[in-house]
Formats: C-alpha cells, structure tokens, sequence
C-alpha cells in the first residue's frame, strides 16, 4: 500500500513517462526502441545523400589534381606547350591547400618571368628543369605516387623530330607575319632552263 500509495501520488508528467501495459520508458508516446526507429528512416536518407555528395566531391577534386598533374607529366619536356602552360596556370587552385607545390610553381615562374630575353638561356632551361621535376614530385607525392624528381626529369621524352618540326613551323610563321606585314618580300626566280620532257625541241623563230 505503500508503494501504491508513492505511485499514485508522483506527477502525471513522470507517471506517462512509462507505458502503463508494458512499463517501458517512451516519449511522446514512443518507446526508445521506435523512436530509434523513427529516427533511422527520417534520418537515413539524409545522410545517405550527404555521404553520396561527399564521396562525389572528394573525388571531383582529386580527378582535377590528377589531370593537372597527367597533363603537366605528358609535357615536362616541352613547357612552351599550350597544354603544359593551362595546367600550369591551374597549380594555384587545384592544389590551393599544398603550400610546397605552389612554392615550387612561384619557383618555375620566377624562372620564366626574370629570363635574360625572350627564351630561356640553357642554365635557366635546366633550372626550370629541376624545379618542374621537384613539384610534380610533390604533387604525386599527394596523389599516392613516389617518383623522385630526377627520375621525373631525366625521364621525359621528346622526339628530335618533334622539335625539327616546331621550330620550322615557327620559322615560316615568322617569315609569313613579315611577308602580310610589308617587312619582307617574296623572291620569285625565272629561269630560261627547257623542260626535261622526252622530245620536246625548242621553237624555230622566223
């Protein structure tokens, strides 16, 4: 009686803390194991998505990292090229939170922008050289690779062909800006020399 008496005389609000069948603790109305529950299907989709956007923008960025370092690795040995020089300029934003890879592109700039003339003299070429090598050895150091930057620099490959073929590309664009621009002019070479056509016998003048 006693104990029934305690009971009855405790306030409502702790008394339907409880179900009174069961006597298992609940709020409002649920008990621990359904509101455990409820709290799994509202919030199992949710972060289900933000996992998802998490995993997706985590590897969006890495997928960035990797294409400027592919690009910048496909390249290494010709720094004037077009495709080097986009992935170059993205250094700063693609690897924004690796403080010593854009140490070493300031590095590589420095180089460029204090040259003696408007292309590279050999010591600066070989100093571009090794500071390209020591930050993409830095980049794939971050990406998972371990290359060391000599093996980076000594490795790239670019066919003497190749380099024939720019540069007399560049020679006839040159002469042809200066042929359109009126600095230069082009010869034009007659000769009196006959066909060498079997059978062909000079006209007989009269």
């Amino acid at each position: 009686m006693a104990r029934f008496g305690l009971l009855f005389f405790m306030p409502k609000a702790d008394f339907f803390r409880y179900n009174p069948v069961t006597m298992q603790p609940h709020y409002w109305g649920l008990t621990v194991a359904e509101s455990l529950t409820l709290a799994a299907i509202i919030l199992g989709p949710i972060l289900a998505v933000a996992t998802q956007l998490w995993i997706q923008a985590r590897k969006a960025k890495r997928d960035s990292k990797l294409w400027v370092f592919n690009t910048l690795m496909a390249h290494r040995a010709t720094p004037v090229n077009a495709n080097f020089v986009q992935a170059f300029n993205l250094i700063d934003a693609v690897f924004y939170d690796n403080g010593e890879v854009r140490e070493k592109r300031r590095e590589c700039l420095a180089i460029v922008t204090n040259a003696s003339g408007p292309n590279l003299t050999v010591p600066e070429a070989e100093r571009l050289k090794d500071r390209v090598a020591e930050m993409l050895s830095k980049m794939g150091l971050e990406l998972g690779y371990e290359f060391d930057h000599t093996e980076i620099k000594d490795t790239g490959y670019y066919p003497v062909g190749f380099a024939q073929v720019d540069t007399a590309t560049a020679a006839l664009r040159e002469k042809g800006l200066a042929v359109l621009e009126g600095k230069a002019r082009i010869s034009v070479v007659v000769t009196n020399e006959a066909p060498a056509s079997a059978g062909w016998t000079p006209p007989v003048k009269h």
